[in-house]
């Protein structure tokens, strides 16, 4: 099965145990030009990958006594659509907003009023409590709230928090992002690949803010990233890594295990490992990357690639690798 370029890291605190980068960061079609090589620095767009991110960054304001997740979205957003979503809801796509609206018209993501329009005027697809992924919704809805709450744009918080590696903007380094799965694919009432590619290297990170699937990072830095989680004791961040919900999920038809912002793993094949990876959490990303961090064996995993298909084929090409990695970690343990 074809890759067209990627990068896997896995890192046990400080140390990255292993370190690989392959294949083409552009280039891999024909008639596109010179290929060019992926290196350790080439960074990705990693689409829902950064959800993860953008929880962390809602569990630190919690830990500082900023933010009640129990609370309604009206705290933060006084004009919210709905009145009595909390933020729990979002984090546990649970709050029945997916704004198809909106996430079908790509072409106003780039002005941040239209965003916040929407969050005030589209009506939720779902009752609250209806376990229904947020593709889009979750990124604007956290991220409206954290700037608000802070006062901060999110790209100068989480350069303050996080430091440059881990971008929600292009930065002139980035591979390119392929569709090479089929002509159809639907994901909340849109076809997912119609537009995917255009989507995702030149609106999404360019000329839009889509925090919830559009960062831009390495998977040394997302490995960094969950390897660091690791070894953080906070209360806030504990609850975020416990289940919350699982169920199966309205928008995309699978069964999951959710903390808040990050997708947890059980005992059944999973994009962690074919079995029993309940030790680990983190998130996916457009069926392409797959980051997390595993507490069996203390380690931050990143497998981040360039070549989106369907969710099939994801678990396919990244369960196979889960299971020697942590194998592999746990008999050098």
């Amino acid at each position: 099965m074809r890759i067209s370029g990627g990068q896997l890291v896995v890192q046990r605190g400080d140390q990255r145990v292993f370190d690989l980068a392959v294949g083409a960061a552009r280039g891999f079609r024909a008639g596109e030009g010179a290929s060019e090589p992926v290196t350790p620095e080439t960074r990705f767009q990693v689409c829902s990958a950064s959800k993860a991110v953008l929880a962390h960054a809602i569990a630190r304001l919690e830990e500082r006594g900023q933010i009640d997740i129990h609370a309604p979205v009206r705290r933060y957003l006084a004009e919210f659509v709905a009145p009595d979503v909390t933020v729990l809801d979002v984090l546990t796509h649970r709050s029945g907003i997916t704004l198809p609206e909106l996430s079908r018209h790509p072409d106003l993501w780039g002005d941040w009023r239209n965003v916040v329009q929407a969050l005030q005027h589209e009506a939720p697809a779902f009752s609250r409590g209806t376990l229904a992924y947020q593709p889009l919704a979750y990124g604007w809805i956290l991220c409206e709230i954290l700037q608000r709450i802070t006062g901060d744009t999110l790209e100068a918080f989480s350069a303050r928090e996080y430091g440059s590696d881990l971008a929600w903007r292009y930065c002139g380094l980035a591979a390119h992002t392929y569709w090479l799965g089929a002509e159809s694919y639907l994901l909340n009432g849109a076809n997912l690949a119609d537009g995917f590619e255009h989507v995702n290297n030149h609106i999404s990170g360019r000329t839009a803010l889509v925090p919830g699937a559009a960062m831009y990072t390495t998977a040394r830095a997302l490995a960094g990233f969950y390897a660091s989680i690791l070894r953080d004791p906070s209360e806030p961040l504990a609850r975020y890594t416990q289940e919350h919900t699982r169920g199966f999920d309205k928008i995309t038809g699978a069964y999951v295990v959710l903390g808040c912002g990050f997708a947890l793993g059980w005992r059944w094949p999973h994009l962690y490992g074919w079995w029993g990876s309940q030790s680990c959490f983190g998130h996916a990303g457009a069926f392409a990357v797959v980051a997390y961090a595993d507490r069996a064996t203390g380690a931050g995993i990143a497998i981040v690639t360039n070549a989106s298909r369907s969710l099939t084929s994801m678990v396919c090409r990244f369960a196979p690798l889960g299971s020697a990695i942590r194998r592999a970690l746990r008999e050098t343990s």
